[in-house]
Formats: structure tokens, C-alpha cells, sequence
């Protein structure tokens, strides 16, 4: 019994090898057809109107039309030189049917192309025409920010004047794509409104879409805030609003578009980077649903990190309005005041800044060159001394440019929104550079006090502590001495640290 069981295994696994053996080669044989089948020619015209003038003449149009699966008009288009490309594979049944041979064939062969590379680049010469004309269609004659106006000390934008002197509305109306339809549905005192149809891919209908704009655009100290916020960390295309894990920032921003853009549709997103059991995501939506009047959830899984939350408006008419400012913001900065100014740093400091407490300095990371420029020139001449690492634009990175820590403190800090970064921010700028993640040094000193760096540094597991030794120095937590200059100090710890581990 033993032995005809593995004698059925065998041939069953036989029968199974076999037949993958002839699947793969189908396989094989149907994508190499299919590569000829996409194989276009181009004959010479003489040769091609030859040709089929002979088969036409050899055979019956309904014959000839079944050998070579094509229909019967199509053939007195080759032969009359109407179609230019034949499939190659049809044009070598025509020469075994014909009197000609395959040398002849090779002969007059003008060109051999994929049907479906021409095909995509027709697709992306059309693609590239059309994106051309809707560039110079909406081309902007007069700027944004060329037709800012002061009033009552503020700058102010009269968007309906900037809509009519850009014909806007007249050249949206022309477009035939996946808008149409645009028109202006309202003007009230304070909003315009306007309505046009959207394609859905989703439901392949076009659905009609209401956008809201100010009549007028004041820019005040909570629009350069958010400026601020759009240029370090704003989402991309129509939208108008930004991506960020701090939920203080999310929920400023939403509180943000409601008054100011309060008649535009606020979306909220949330974006999982790694997966989540289904309370985390319920949790993160019942917080995140009442800051918009839509809420999705979606998976980025190849995306470093967490999750982030997206909070924003679709407007891509007010989109382009910011935009101009933003590409005009160093000449924009030479029109406002002091204030105006820290609030614009303040968003881009709270949404790409970081405190540096071991170096004691303020950093606004980032890596887009021209954004590096712009910030570059307007902190140079607010009076900030700067420096640039490839990662982080940075403030007060020698100890005589510690005063510029004191010009951010005048001018920067009673605009920023996000608390933590608020509270580092201020303990920096007062010399208290302690941060929690030191608490396990002081909680070491404490222990075993009159050890030195090097001791310290073996208890932790670390190659190096003494930037972290020094800030519980430096923020008045631990006392250090030596006897001898060679010697090596050691520390102990004092009443105000031993306070911050009973508080803490």
C-alpha cells in the first residue's frame, strides 16, 4: 500500500510539473504574440498599394477580409495609402498570401514602431498641449500681491477686482476638462460665490461644486500665522491647509478656516502610517470629526513615522491667491511692521522649528532650497545671525549671538500657538535648559553622588553624557567641583534639583 501511495504522489507531482511547464510556455508564447501584435509598419506607399492590390484582386473581399481578421473597408484604405501603419503581424499573413516575399517585405519596411509607445507619446504630446494652454489661459496678469492696498494699517486685497482684472471666471467657464460650467452664483456683502461642475472618477458623473471666497482679503496678524504654517508645512494642489501631527496646530487651523474661509467644505483627514487597532483609529476620528464637516481615514504604509492628521479646504482659486504672497515674500515682508513679520516666523517656527536645549539655540528645519533662501534673507534682515547645516536654518549657534534669542523673544514668541514648543522656547530664552528625558541622570547623580562624567557615562550606557551634565548644570540642578584643573569634575546634586524630582 505504501509503496503504490508514493508511486500516485510521484505521478500526481509529475502531472503537476508538466502542466505548469506548458502554462509558462502559453505564457511565454501570448506575451511574445502580444509583442507582435503591438509591432505597427510603415511601408513604402508603391509597395503598399502593390501588394494589396494583388490580394485584392487574388481573392474575395470577404475572404480575404476573414485571413486577414481585418474588416473589408480597412483594406481599401491600405491599398490606397489612407492608412499609413498596418500591424505587422497582418502584413506577414498578406505576404504569404501574396506573390511577394518576405525580402521583398523587409525591403520596403520605412519604419517598425509599438503601437503602444506612440499611442503614450500622442497621450503626452496632447497631455503637454493641453497643460500649455490652460498655463497661458490662466496666466496671471496682475498678481495678488501686486494689488495689495493699506487699510486702516492693514493690508488688503479686493479679490473681486483681482478676479474680474484676471478674467478668472470667463476663462474657467472656457475649460471643457474635468471642470465646467464655472460661474459666479453670489456676491454678498462679505463672500463670492462660485458654482461649477466637477467629474468624479469615482462615480463618472460631473457633480455640481460650490467654492466660497472674501470679497475682501485682510491681512492680519492670524492670516500671517497661517502663511506661516502653509509655507513650512501646507498640502499641496487646491488644497488650502496643512499636514501635522500636533493636534493644537490642527485644531487652530480648523478654528482658523471656519472664520476666515467659513463658506468652503473643511475636510479632515487621517493618514496611518503603520497599522492601528481599530480603538486607536476610532479615538484619533472621534477627536479629529468635529474640527470639519467631512472626516476619511487613509493607509500610507511605505511612509516613515506614525500617522499625521490633514485638516484643509479645496479652493483652488484661494489657493493661488496665498501662493502669490508666499512667491512674493521677501518684497511682501518690506510692507509689514515688526509684529506682522513674527507672526508669519511664528507659523513657520511652530510648524518646522525645534528647540535645541543642549546647544541652547532655536532651529527651523528645512531642506527645499529656495524656501532656505527666502527664510535666510528676511531673518538676516530682521537682524537674526544664522547659520544654515544642510538641515536646519539656526539661530543663536555662537555665544555672541546668543542677544538674537532675545530678538525672537521680542518679536516671534507671543505669536507661537504650539504649547510645548512655546514652553521649551521660553525656558531656552530664560537659561533653563532641562528637558525630561534628563531626569534619569539626575536620578543617578542623586543616588550616588561625587560621580564623574566618565562614571555617569558607564551607568547609562553611553559613549558620551557631558552635554546633558552640563544643562542640569546650567539649569541650576546639580553642582559640580573638582580640586585640581586635570581633574575631572564631579557632581552632585542641590536642593532645587532634588525639588525637581519630587515635583516631577
Amino acid at each position: 500500500m505504501g509503496d503504490i501511495y508514493y508511486l500516485k504522489i510521484n505521478n500526481a507531482i509529475r502531472v503537476y510539473y508538466n502542466n505548469l511547464y506548458k502554462f509558462l510556455i502559453l505564457r511565454i508564447f501570448m506575451r511574445e504574440l502580444k509583442k507582435e501584435e503591438d509591432l505597427m509598419v510603415e511601408l513604402d506607399s508603391k509597395f503598399q498599394n502593390k501588394l494589396f492590390t494583388e490580394l485584392i484582386k487574388k481573392y474575395s473581399r470577404q475572404e480575404l477580409s476573414k485571413k486577414l481578421c481585418k474588416s473589408e473597408s480597412i483594406l481599401y484604405h491600405y491599398k490606397n495609402n489612407k492608412v499609413k501603419a498596418i500591424p505587422k503581424i497582418v502584413l506577414l499573413r498578406a505576404i504569404k498570401l501574396s506573390s511577394f516575399s518576405e525580402e521583398n517585405f523587409e525591403e520596403n519596411i520605412l519604419r517598425t514602431f509599438s503601437a503602444k509607445d506612440s499611442i503614450k507619446e500622442i497621450m503626452q504630446k496632447g497631455t503637454r498641449i493641453n497643460n500649455k494652454k490652460i498655463k497661458e489661459r490662466f496666466s496671471i496678469k496682475f498678481g495678488a500681491f501686486s494689488l495689495l492696498k493699506p487699510n486702516n494699517g492693514l493690508l488688503t486685497l479686493d479679490v473681486l477686482s483681482w478676479l474680474m482684472k484676471n478674467n478668472w471666471i470667463a476663462n474657467l467657464s472656457q475649460q471643457n476638462g474635468l471642470i465646467k460650467g464655472a460661474k459666479i452664483k453670489r456676491i454678498s456683502k462679505k463672500h463670492i460665490q462660485i458654482t461649477y461642475f466637477v467629474y468624479n472618477k469615482k462615480t463618472k458623473k460631473c457633480e455640481p461644486y460650490l467654492i466660497s471666497l472674501p470679497k475682501s482679503l485682510v491681512l492680519d496678524k492670524n492670516l500671517f500665522y497661517f502663511l506661516g504654517l502653509l509655507f513650512g508645512d501646507g498640502l499641496s494642489g487646491a488644497r488650502v491647509g496643512i499636514v501635522n501631527k500636533d493636534k493644537e496646530l490642527i485644531m487652530w487651523t480648523s478654528n482658523f478656516l471656519k472664520k476666515y474661509f467659513g463658506n468652503n467644505l473643511r475636510k479632515s483627514q487621517l493618514v496611518l502610517y503603520k497599522t492601528h487597532s481599530d480603538p486607536e483609529i476610532k479615538e484619533f476620528v472621534d477627536w479629529l470629526s468635529p474640527l470639519s464637516e467631512r472626516t476619511e481615514v487613509y493607509y500610507n504604509l511605505n511612509a516613515r513615522g506614525n500617522y499625521v492628521f490633514n485638516i484643509f479646504i479645496t479652493n483652488k482659486i484661494l489657493r493661488r491667491i496665498l501662493d502669490d504672497f508666499l512667491d512674493n515674500l521677501e518684497n511682501l515682508f518690506l510692507s509689514l511692521t515688526h509684529s506682522q513679520k513674527g507672526a508669519f516666523l511664528a507659523g513657520f517656527f511652530d510648524a518646522e522649528g525645534n528647540v535645541n536645549k543642549l546647544d541652547r539655540n532655536l532651529r527651523f528645519s528645512q531642506k527645499i532650497e529656495n524656501k532656505v533662501k527666502v527664510i535666510l534673507s528676511v531673518l538676516g534682515k530682521e537682524g537674526y545671525h544664522t547659520r544654515y547645516d544642510g538641515s536646519n536654518i539656526i539661530i543663536g549657534f555662537n555665544k555672541e549671538y546668543k542677544e538674537d534669542l532675545n530678538i525672537f523673544k521680542e518679536q516671534i514668541f507671543p505669536f507661537l500657538k504650539q504649547s510645548k514648543k512655546t514652553k521649551e522656547t521660553k525656558e531656552l530664552i530664560e537659561g533653563y535648559i532641562m528637558r525630561e528625558e534628563y531626569r534619569p541622570l539626575l536620578e543617578i547623580i542623586s543616588n550616588n553622588p561625587g560621580l564623574s562624567q566618565k562614571q555617569i557615562s558607564i551607568l547609562i550606557q553611553r559613549v558620551k553624557c557631558n552635554g546633558k551634565l552640563f544643562a542640569l548644570f546650567y539649569s541650576g540642578l546639580v553642582d559640580r567641583k573638582r580640586i585640581k584643573v586635570s581633574e575631572s569634575f564631579k557632581y552632585y546634586i542641590n536642593s532645587q534639583g532634588l525639588k525637581y524630582l519630587e515635583k516631577n
